[in-house]
């Protein structure tokens, strides 16, 4: 984790962080459940309005996770919105996360914003 920046009025948690191999479901979720925790054992120390975490975060950026983003991809309101939307709230802070997406036409590396009331505040796609 990077620590927090001082902007005018805004204090920045970047976060950088590995991503390990995730082949699955169920290890896109432990891994994110252990990114959460990690963030929000940051959080613990230090208060940010927002956080920042990098392109892809949820899954490894490699082609046998692109390979598998038929399992792996989510949808807005997945497995990684969940994890980040409850940080949000408990820390009052707004959370930038990305992650694969299923979009109408195949999948999009999406990035997300939710807000510290835990609401998704929009989304773009890549």
């Amino acid at each position: 984790m990077s620590g927090a920046r001082a902007l005018p009025g805004l204090q920045v948690l970047a976060c950088q962080t590995a991503v390990p191999p995730v082949a699955s479901p169920g290890g896109r979720d432990a891994h994110l459940k252990n990114l959460g925790a990690r963030v929000s054992r940051e959080l613990s120390n230090r208060r940010a309005d927002l956080v920042v975490l990098p392109e892809l975060s949820s899954i490894d950026y490699s082609r046998r996770a692109f390979n598998q983003l038929e399992a792996l991809s989510e949808s807005l309101d997945g497995p990684s919105f969940k994890v980040w939307r409850a940080i949000a709230r408990e820390h009052a802070t707004h959370i930038a996360y990305s992650f694969p997406r299923r979009a109408e036409r195949g999948f999009r590396i999406s990035l997300a914003v939710v807000a510290p009331s835990g609401n998704l505040l929009g989304h773009y796609d890549k």
